[in-house]
Order: structure tokens, then sequence, then C-alpha cells
């Protein structure tokens, strides 16, 4: 048995050296720059050649290089008139860069109290229509009635998108440049629908639509003008007629599929304002554009290409799985706060993140200080031959990890840059490439499971970077650090989360404090207006007075203000006009009618008529002081009609 063993590790001893550390198959800076000069040799790239007009931003800043790459007088000639970016504004003292942010906190409180009015002016209005006796609003407020000789409802649904660039066309003309680009968008993307480049619902956002858009031709032309819609929609920027003028060439190209109609369109439109803007954007005319990098990976046995969904959608990757590296161009795709957190975490779970460009707009958990940029700089950097091996055995509690040192080539890639900027870091690092003063350029950030390749500048990841000279086995033997995995390329719009809810997206919107104030506002509302429409509580059935109540009532008043005479004077009335009503045709005389009537003595009745129906001696009526006997003889008179008038009941 002893034997067995022995043989056993004889074999395994004899047999290391016949397997060396596994080396980083596919990359090969040898033959770079070969797989660079003939993929531009196959004519599918034209950003030398024929560079799209006007350059970006991002292009402009390369146009100090075009001058250094073989073949590329077309870009040298584009960049001839173009001025390109001033850094100056990134070297601002505190002072200023504090008045500044003064401004934003002024321009922030006058957005909030616009919001406010915005909410207000509605209720002003409603109330004073409420209180206004007629409508005000005439004829020429309503939109115009369909011409008798238009189109039927049939065509126009089939054509609506043609309808909507019409519609858009004239809120242009008559200088209502916001509501056009609203209408541009909507136009491209029914369009896009129709053909099944992208399917609208209700609760898809702009970003959403460009990222699942199918039509690469139309994709670049539907992003551009989300970009222009969301600066004015979210962004408080005021439409141009510039903004509406590129969304109406671009929407026309979407909606009817060729150049020559947007450029027909574009002619209409900008008739007698100077020479026409250039066409669509097409894969490999930008200078600043990937596709060069990601043809070269495809040539080195690498499989590179543009990530599918969001950042904030990576799945985290598991313990042993091969997952791609993905590369952010951070000059390109802007990260928002949860798309970066999400970023640390799929690092911390063993991902490779490959992060170029912009490094103020990096983590802050990375510890990077990056130089300020100056002049060019020669660049040096070695190729991973073989990386480090992490095996982990036992349980969650008990892990060992077994590594192996990175051995490199002795081979020196050289490269150069326009942009010299040095990174530092607070943290251990890897350094990965060097300039010629050993300052870092790119480096290697362990982090968790996982380590984010960090480069200074996305110079080498574009196209006019790759075809320099020398760069593209510099950028090959800087990516090898990834330990030869598949690349995911971030696009533009994939630094932004999706909204998991409409609460969600309003509030990235920057609408979270107007949401706020339309809540109170409703319950404002609510309590002014809204308790009117609860549940009714049931009204007490009305009480209606006895009529002797009021005659009681009555006697009160004359009493409080001393008018017994007037009381007097009033019921005798009340009582002749009764009682002649009842008395004989021809008889006058009421005192012997009562008396008969009533059974009474003919002389009684006849004093208390007598003195009911006159004055007493010496007083007037109404004079403040009622006589002494007033009451006496009223009383005595109610006896007497009451008697008299009992048999008619």
């Amino acid at each position: 048995m002893k034997a067995r063993r022995w043989l056993v590790a004889g074999w395994l001893a004899a047999a290391v050296p016949v397997f060396p550390p596994a080396a980083l198959a596919g990359i090969d800076p040898s033959r770079a720059q070969a797989d660079v000069d003939a993929v531009r040799r196959e004519g599918a790239f034209t950003f030398c050649s024929k560079p799209h007009r006007p350059l970006s931003r991002r292009a402009l800043a390369l146009c100090g290089e075009a001058k250094d790459i073989p073949s590329c007088e077309g870009l040298v000639a584009a960049c001839a008139g173009a001025r390109p970016p001033d850094l100056r504004f990134f070297a601002l003292s505190p002072e200023t860069l504090a008045a500044i942010g003064w401004v934003i906190r002024v321009l922030a409180w006058a957005i909030v109290a616009s919001l406010v009015a915005a909410l207000l002016l509605p209720i002003v209005r409603a109330v004073a229509r409420a209180r206004r006796s007629q409508d005000l609003s005439g004829p020429e407020d309503l939109p115009p009635s369909p011409e008798p000789g238009g189109k039927a409802a049939g065509e126009l649904t089939a054509t609506d998108e043609e309808a909507l660039l019409d519609r858009a066309a004239a809120h242009s003309r008559r200088g209502e440049h916001g509501i056009a680009l609203q209408l541009y968008l909507a136009a491209s993307l029914r369009a896009l629908d129709k053909r099944g480049a992208v399917r609208m619902t209700r609760d898809r956002t702009n970003g959403e639509y460009v990222r699942s858009c199918t039509d690469p031709e139309a994709k670049a032309g539907l992003r551009e003008i989300v970009r222009d819609v969301d600066r004015v929609q979210f962004g408080g920027e005021e439409a141009s007629v510039d903004a509406a003028d590129r969304a109406a060439r671009r929407a026309a190209a979407i909606v009817r599929g060729v150049q020559l109609a947007a450029l027909a369109f574009a002619s209409l439109m900008l008739a007698g304002c100077g020479s026409l803007a250039a066409g669509e954007r097409h894969a490999g005319d930008d200078p600043a554009g990937h596709e060069l990098l990601v043809e070269l990976l495809r040539r080195q046995d690498i499989r590179a290409r543009p990530l599918e969904g969001s950042l904030a959608s990576l799945p985290l990757p598991k313990f042993g799985e091969r997952a791609p590296a993905v590369l952010v161009d951070a000059e390109e795709t802007e990260l928002d706060d949860e798309t970066r957190a999400h970023l640390l975490d799929w690092v911390d779970a063993g991902g490779t993140l490959v992060l170029a460009g912009a490094p103020a707009t990096w983590p802050e958990e990375l510890g990077v200080v990056a130089a300020m940029p100056c002049g060019p700089g020669k660049l040096n950097a070695r190729q991973l031959l073989a990386g480090k091996r992490r095996t982990t055995a036992g349980d969650d509690d008990d892990q060992d990890e077994d590594e192996e040192e990175p051995t490199y080539s002795t081979v020196i890639q050289h490269g150069e840059v326009g942009a010299r900027v040095a990174l530092g870091f607070k943290g251990p690092t890897e350094r990965v490439a060097w300039f010629d003063d050993d300052q870092v350029y790119a480096a290697v950030v362990p982090r968790g499971m996982g380590s984010i390749l960090a480069i200074a500048t996305d110079e080498l990841t574009t196209n006019a970077g790759v075809a320099r000279g020398g760069n593209a086995a510099a950028v090959l033997a800087i990516l090898s650090r990834t330990r030869g995995l598949d690349l995911d390329i971030a696009q533009p719009d994939d630094g932004v989360a999706p909204p998991t809810t409409p609460i969600a997206a309003m509030s990235r919107a920057g609408l979270a404090p107007a949401m706020v104030q339309a809540l109170v506002a409703a319950l404002v509302l609510f309590l002014a207006a809204g308790t009117r429409m609860a549940r009714a509580a049931p009204s007490p059935p009305l009480v209606r007075r006895a009529f002797v109540e009021h005659v009681e009532a009555m006697g009160a008043l004359y009493a409080r203000t001393n008018n017994a005479e007037h009381a007097l004077a009033a019921y005798a009335r009340f009582a002749e006009e009764r009682l002649r009503a009842r008395m004989p045709m021809g008889s006058s005389d009421v005192a012997s009618f009562l008396a008969s009537r009533a059974r009474l003595p003919v002389d009684v009745c006849e004093r208390v008529w007598k003195r009911a129906t006159a004055p007493a001696p010496g007083l007037a009526p109404r004079d403040g002081a009622a006589p002494a006997d007033a009451l006496a003889v009223l009383k005595e008179l109610s006896v007497v009609y009451s008697a008299a008038t009992a048999k008619d009941g």
C-alpha cells in the first residue's frame, strides 16, 4: 500500500513541470497592429476617411492626436475648423465653485417657487371662473374642426406618424418647440412600433425605448431625440429652434426610412437658413466610438459585444462562474447612485469591471486621486501571461484561498495618449500601465472577490486611440489583466437604473418636491371642498309652531313695548270684521248683536264695545303709557266675543 502511494506521488512530482501555469490564450499584442491595419483596409470604419460631422464633444477631444494616425486625412480636415473642448473649467478655484453652488441653490429654490405657483394658479383660475357669471372663452379658443375634404379616419390611423410629423411642424412654425419635440418623439416611437423595433407600453420610459430598439440604424437617431426631449422636459432647458430642427430630421428619417426623405423634410424646414447638417450616424464613423476595439478583440479570440440591459440589472456572479468582464466608459455612460452601488456589489461578488475615463465620476470607495491633465505622455504596459488563481475549500465559515502570483511578459508594449492623467490610490493596487516617469496610468484595484481595472482616460478604447500606432498592443496588454474574459461594453443609456414604480420615475426626474406639494394641495382641497361630499347627516324634521304661540308672542311684544291700547284697538277691529259678517242685513248695532248672541245685558256690551272702539279720554294710542283699564277691557271683549261666536263653533 505504501509503495502504491509513493508511486502516485512520484508521478505527480514528475508531471508538474509538464503543465505550466495557465496562460491567457488568444491575446497576442505582437499582431495587434496588423489586425488593426487589416480592419481599416476592409473599409468598414470611416472615422478617418469620412468621420461623422459635426464632430461630437468626445471626438473633438481626440483632434490633437488625429495627425499621428496613419491615413487619417479626413479626420484631420474635420478637426481643422473645430475647436477642442476647453478644460480650464476644471481648474476653477474653490471660491468660484462655491459661488456656482450658491447660484445653483438659488435656482433650485426658484424652481420650487415656480412649482408652487403652478399648483396655485389653476386653483385661483378655477375660483375666478366659478365667480364669473358667464363663460369668457370664445370660439377662437376651441381647436379647429376638420375640413370637409380632409382624410378619412381609417387613412389617418394608417399613417398617424405622418400626421404627427405634420402637427409637430405646425407647432414648430408657431414657436412651440417643446410641443414639437414631444410630437417628433411620438411619431418616431409609433413608426418603430409598427416595424416591431420597439413595443410601446405605458410603463416604459424613454431610455428603455432606446435600449430595447432592435433597429440599429434608427437607434442612434432615437437616442438623440430622447436626449433633446429629456433636457427640455426634465432638465428645465428652453426648447430651441435648433433642437426642433434636429428632432425633425431624425424623426423624418425614422418614419420614412430613407435618408433622402429626411433631407427633403429638413430643406423645407430650413429653407433660406444655410447649409443642412450631416445625416445620421453609422457604425464606425465616430472617432470616439468603440467599434475598432470590439473588432480587435474579436480577432484576438475574445468575444466583445454591447451590454444587454442596464448596469443596474447585472446578475451577481456565482462562485466559480466565469462571467464576462464589463467595460464602462465614464465619458460616455453616466452612472446614477443606484447603478454605482450595484456595480460595487457586483465586483464584490466576483465581477471584473474595466473603468475608463473621468476619474472624478468613479465611485469614491475606490480612493482614486487623479492628477490634472497635461501634455502627451508615453505609455508602457506589460501583458499578463498567467493571472491569480483562487480556489476555495470548506464551508462558508472556513474558506482557504490558494493564490498564485501573476506572471507578466518580459516584452514592454509602448503607446501614447494625448491627455496625460496620472492616478494615485489610497489602498493597495497592482500597476498595469505607467508613464515614463513611473506615474500610474492604469491599475487593478482588488475588491472583495473581484477586481476593478481602472484606466485614467478612455482614449485607448476609442476608434482614434486604437488606430494610433502602438496603442493597439498597449490596450491589449492592459486588457489582458481581465484574465481573458469576454467583454461586455456598456452603452450610453446603460448607466441609469430603470425605475421600478411610477413614483420612482417621477423622483428620478426631479419631481419629488412637486409630488409632495401636489399631495399637500390635494389635502387642502379636500379639507376645503371635499368635506361637503361626506356622508349626509339626517336632518331633523321641521317643527311648526302653533297659532296660539304666535298670538302669545305678539302679546308679549305688545306688553314689552307698552302698546296695550294698540292691542285693544287691533283686537276690536278684528272682532268688528267678524261680527259684521255675521250680523243680519240692515243691522248696524254691534253692541246689541253681541248682547243677543252672548246673552249678556245690553248695557254691559255697549260699555265694553264703546271703550274698545274709542281710545281713553285724554290719551292717544302709542303715547308711551298704556291706560290702566286697556288690558282689562281687552280681556272682557275677548270673553264677550268668544261667547257670541261660540254657537258658530
